[in-house]
C-alpha cells in the first residue's frame, strides 16, 4: 500500500515495531526473508501483539522470524541508554487492539469506535534500557541474514 515505487527490498529487518493494528490483507506480505527483534520486557511497544502478527504470517508459510530477548527494553541496541531500565517521562505508548477497516480507517476493537489518542488504551511513562548481550545477539542474527539474502561469505 505504501510502497508505490515497485521496489521490493531483499529482507525486512524490524527492531521493537509497533504490531498493535491488525491491517486489511496485513499477511500478504513479501516472500523475502523477515526479521523482528524484541525485548520480551518492552512496556514502550509489546511483543505479545507481534507473537499474534507472527502466527499469522507463519500460516502463510513466509520465512519470517522472531527473535525475542528476555529482561530486555525497547531501544535495547542504543548504547547511550543506561543498561537499568529508565522512565521515559510522559512518552506516549498504545496498548490497543486495533483494526483497520476499509479506506484506511483505524478501529479500536474495545469501543468499536475510530481510535483516537485519548482512548483509554493508550499509555505513557514506558521503560527504556540498553542491552549489550541483546543487542550483540541481533547484530550477529542481521549479518547471517543478509550474508544469507545477499550470498556474501
Amino acid at each position: 500500500m505504501w510502497n508505490i515505487s515497485g521496489v521490493d527490498p531483499a529482507a525486512y529487518i524490524a527492531f521493537y515495531p509497533s504490531c498493535v493494528t491488525t491491517y486489511v490483507d496485513d499477511t500478504g506480505v513479501s516472500d523475502h526473508p523477515i526479521r523482528l527483534f524484541h525485548g520480551i520486557s518492552d512496556d514502550y511497544v509489546q511483543i505479545g501483539p507481534c507473537r499474534d502478527y507472527f502466527g499469522r504470517l507463519k500460516q502463510s508459510a513466509k520465512d519470517v522470524q522472531m527473535f525475542e530477548y528476555p529482561d530486555t527494553w525497547h531501544a535495547f541496541d542504543y548504547p547511550s541508554f543506561p543498561s537499568t531500565p529508565m522512565i521515559v517521562k510522559n512518552a506516549q505508548t498504545t496498548h490497543c487492539d486495533l483494526k483497520e477497516e476499509p479506506v484506511g480507517r483505524i478501529i479500536n476493537n474495545a469501543t468499536q469506535s475510530d481510535f483516537k489518542y485519548t482512548d483509554d488504551c493508550v499509555g505513557r511513562s514506558p521503560h527504556v534500557a540498553y542491552s549489550a548481550s541483546s543487542t550483540q545477539s541481533s547484530e550477529v542474527a542481521v549479518k547471517d541474514l543478509l550474508r544469507n539474502v545477499f550470498s556474501l561469505k
